[in-house]
């Protein structure tokens, strides 16, 4: 059985007893547990044998089975003749086959063609068994957390691995140090494997005997740290110390007996386990932007960087030579998806004269380097390397947390960012870096146990592949002091003017409101300058965003923007998992001679599982149909160039393609907002000043249009919904407010499945709260009723879905976004065509913007527009009848447009 010879697969071929008959069954491990996958097979490839074989591998999936099915299809000359078995191996060895995961539910299968190690590898990574691994040891972990935080052990725990313990924090403790624990006796378990361990105790061993667990653990642990592995047994020694052996016992048997279930087939799925459990449970996460990549969304991402032509993937000596960093690695998850992505390509390029072990040794050793700013998350990411392989001399990971916030003298440090901080281009991380705690190893060829590495890292690297936080900085940091924030906020501000002096451009690209700006000049500075790679996941509104534009003009010099790829899953709209923002991914490359075209990618169906990254990777690295992936459209590198990535933000390339076209009128027939309009203020400074009341309830005092209510704001006609009375001390802030009212408002927030009406109009003038004032620079009444059916047509709805900040569906405007929205310039247009039109419809109700194809009062809108920008109108339309159905703006999947 070719499958066999594959690391974590146990295949048993069919034994026949009629018609339904399984043709192989496989299982990650041996345990009674694991889950079965069931294959079905057919001779030859057709539509008609890849559908006969889907069906047949579903019957297998009755109702309450935990199996996962594959159906498979051998190329049909296999069945010619009678070869010998040996014959018939090295056959299937050459072959191209046809496989696919069946579901019980969940349309039609997702085919891929490749041979037998890229069938290994897509059973290796099942999504059954992958999510039935980590539910099982995220059960024990909570499990064992919640039998320690009743104990009233939460707060030693805590101590024991320098976690905040205040009383909130202290069932995060608690559910931390379990996942420590977990860590532990999962790589005990393998160290089973390795014979230099053989004196040690195995973990089953020390779980003999139930009422002495912790002794026997605790001895096991101590021994393994006289050899090495001190990233993963020392937190969880210091834990299990923390601990009485009383209150120890239970929990621990209960993680240790996971751990003895599910170690073996963990290590042979390949995936960050620990990942989405620690994110989920971390409490610094919103403060310091600590977002977990999916490891769906990982391994697309590397697949993507790491293509097929980006190397001599069947030289394994030449890929020891290459050198990969993640500045913000969490827990591993990029950094392990880059090294199963290059372990891939090498076992298939290589085929039987693969050196996958020792590659992996290489990777994990000398290849891969992580550094972040959370200690835990290092130590997990150690772990999650090198369950693989047990063998790994510790002292040789590149892993180091970074220093970062107050260092006890007033100072601070930025983490990653402090490698931007230097006098010289080359500079040792050893004074910003705390390394691996290790001790005296497994042939260790470093002078110093856990010393830093004394050479650069800056230009070392053929890939960056990041993840980098990108929370708002008025937000961040909030797990320190106003004056430890401070301080941390200054020391970035002088990074960045260390900028200014050596790389201008690179400074230009930072935005000091969020810290992930700082990552692409740091990308820029840790790559080789020739032949390297930036991977990255990136918000898609980075992408567009007007703040953002001078970082997408320094990546677009210093590299080749390959490819963008975005979700526009209206059920997946993010490649990181605990984020609720749209996201996407970033590959560029060192530019050659010529500058190519930008493939921006998107994606109406996310990837399920490892096969359909896999096989979605592939098909985009090699240019093929995505089908029901979703659609590539290219945009060219002048655009790109100029910082007009507006590509990522339509599932529909023509929508993009329209925004540029109303750009190139800026100038002539459009204008930004704010040279022809004061907008302000914006709605907070009107909630910090006054108190709302319901209009009948006190004398109208200043009248506000408070909410963006969608079965209210039906027409563009409006009135206040409630009045304001200045707060006690704001009279005189409240009074300079209210000289801004205007009859003209337009929407701070809307929420696209839902709005009606953009921009309304008053029968008096009003503040807003979800609205802001607008007020004609000249042209008073016509103007401003003009600008109200321009934003209300099409082509101002347009504007705004380019404007659209954070989150695509549920925008936010920032008073800068809103002044930048192009308007008709009368200077330059007829607008009498938008004011005949607002009159003829202000009080007619707007269809929902899902709804808008269909809607008269916005067709007649359109026509307006259509004349004053002197276009085809059945070009508007066009335009109105795609918006109508892109996924972010209709919430539902996309249908497709020709």
């Amino acid at each position: 059985m070719l499958l066999d010879a594959y690391d974590g697969i146990q295949a048993m071929s069919e034994v026949r007893s009629g018609a339904r008959a399984i043709d192989i069954t496989v299982r990650h491990s041996d345990t009674a547990d694991a889950v079965p996958i069931y294959i079905e097979a057919k001779i030859g490839a057709s539509p008609a044998k890849r559908r006969a074989a889907a069906k047949q591998a579903r019957s297998r999936l009755t109702s309450g089975s935990r199996a996962l099915a594959f159906g498979i299809c051998y190329p049909a000359h296999l069945r010619r003749g009678r070869a010998s078995m040996q014959g018939l191996r090295e056959s299937l060895t050459k072959a191209s086959l046809a496989f696919a995961p069946v579901y019980r539910y969940g349309g039609k299968p997702s085919w891929r063609e490749g041979s037998v190690g890229d069938f290994a590898n897509s059973l290796r990574n099942s999504d059954l068994s992958r999510r039935r691994v980590a539910d099982t040891i995220e059960h024990s972990v909570r499990r064992a957390a919640e039998a320690l935080y009743e104990l009233g052990c939460a707060r030693a725990l805590a101590q024991a691995l320098a976690l905040p313990h205040t009383s909130k924090d202290l069932k995060a403790g608690s559910l931390v140090a379990s996942l420590v624990l977990s860590n532990a006796t999962l790589l005990h378990h393998r160290l089973r494997l390795v014979p230099a361990m053989s004196e040690v105790a195995t973990l089953e061993a020390a779980l003999q005997d139930p009422g002495s667990v912790p002794g026997a653990v605790r001895k096991a642990w101590d021994a393994i740290l006289s050899i090495d592995y001190h990233p993963v047994f020392a937190p969880a020694l210091a834990a299990l110390n923390a601990l009485s052996d009383r209150d120890a016992q239970n929990p621990l048997r209960r993680i240790g007996l996971c751990a003895v279930a599910v170690a073996d087939e963990l290590a042979s799925l390949r995936f960050d386990h620990a990942g989405s459990i620690y994110h989920r449970l971390l409490a610094t996460a919103p403060y310091d932007g600590s977002f977990y990549t999916s490891n769906v969304s990982a391994l697309l991402l590397a697949r993507l960087a790491l293509s097929e032509d980006w190397a001599d993937w069947a030289d394994a000596d030449a890929l020891t030579e290459l050198r990969v960093i993640d500045p913000a690695c969490g827990t591993g998850t990029l950094l392990m998806a880059a090294m199963h992505a290059i372990r891939d390509r090498h076992e298939r390029a290589a085929g039987a004269e693969s050196e996958a072990d020792l590659l992996h040794l290489a990777l994990v050793e000398d290849m891969l380097y992580g550094l972040d700013i959370n200690r835990h998350g290092v130590q997990l990411a150690a772990c999650n390397l090198t369950l693989g392989n047990p063998r790994v001399d510790y002292r040789r990971m590149n892993l180091y947390t970074m220093q970062h916030g107050p260092q006890g003298d007033g100072a601070a440090k930025a983490g990653s960012l402090e490698l931007l901080a230097t006098a010289q281009d080359r500079r040792d991380i050893a004074s910003l870096a705390v390394p691996l705690p290790t001790a005296a190893g497994l042939d260790a060829e470093r002078a110093e146990p856990g010393a830093a590495p004394e050479h650069s890292l800056t230009g070392l690297f053929d890939l960056v592949i990041m993840n980098p936080p990108f929370t708002r900085n008025d937000i961040r940091n909030r797990q320190y002091g106003s004056s430890d924030r401070l301080a941390l906020q200054q020391r970035e501000i002088e990074i960045a003017q260390f900028l200014w002096k050596r790389d201008t451009a690179a400074f230009r690209a930072i935005d000091q409101s969020t810290v992930q700006t700082f990552f692409s000049p740091l990308a820029d500075v840790l790559l080789i300058k020739d032949m390297a790679t930036l991977a990255s996941v990136v918000p898609t509104t980075a992408l567009t965003s007007a703040s953002g534009s001078a970082q997408r003009k320094f990546l677009a010099e210093r590299f080749q923007i390959e490819t963008v790829v975005t979700s526009h899953d209206p059920r997946r709209i993010s490649f990181s998992e605990n984020t609720s923002i749209h996201e996407s991914l970033l590959v560029a490359r060192r530019p050659g001679a010529e500058r190519a075209p930008t493939r921006f990618v998107s994606l109406t169906r996310m990837p399920r599982d490892a096969h359909e990254s896999i096989l979605l990777a592939d098909r985009i690295g090699r240019g093929e149909a995505l089908g029901e992936w979703g659609a590539e459209h290219q945009w060219p590198w002048p655009r790109i160039r100029a910082g007009d990535w507006t590509a990522a933000l339509f599932c529909d390339g023509e929508l993009a393609n329209a925004i540029h076209d109303l750009a190139a009128l800026a100038g002539t027939m459009l204008a930004p907002a704010e040279t022809l309009c004061r907008i302000a203020p914006e709605g907070r400074r009107v909630r910090d000043a006054f108190d709302r009341a319901p209009l009948p309830e006190v004398a109208r005092t200043t009248p506000i249009l408070w909410d963006h209510a969608t079965d209210v704001r039906i027409a563009m006609d409006a009135e206040a919904d409630v009045v304001g009375a200045p707060k006690p001390g704001k009279e005189y802030y409240a009074a300079k407010l209210v000289k801004k009212s205007s009859r003209l408002l337009v929407a701070s927030r809307l929420y696209t499945p839902q709005v009606r009406v953009a921009a309304c109009y008053g029968s008096e003038p009003m503040l807003g709260s979800a609205w802001v004032p607008v007020r004609a620079r000249a042209g008073g009444a016509e103007f401003e009723t003009a600008l109200c059916a321009w934003w209300n047509s099409t082509p101002g709805i347009l504007t705004f879905l380019h404007a659209r900040a954070r989150k695509l569906t549920y925008p936010r405007y920032s008073l800068q976004a809103l002044r930048a929205l192009l308007v008709p310039d009368p200077a330059h247009a007829d607008i009498t065509p938008l004011t005949d039109a607002f009159e003829a419809t202000r009080d007619i109700t707007l269809s929902q913007w899902p709804q808008m194809n269909g809607c008269p009062a916005r067709a007649a809108l359109d026509e307006a527009a259509a004349r004053v920008l002197r276009i085809d109108g059945r070009t508007i339309a066009d335009w109105r009848r795609r918006i109508a159905v892109e996924p972010t703006v209709s919430g539902q999947p996309y249908p497709g447009l020709k």
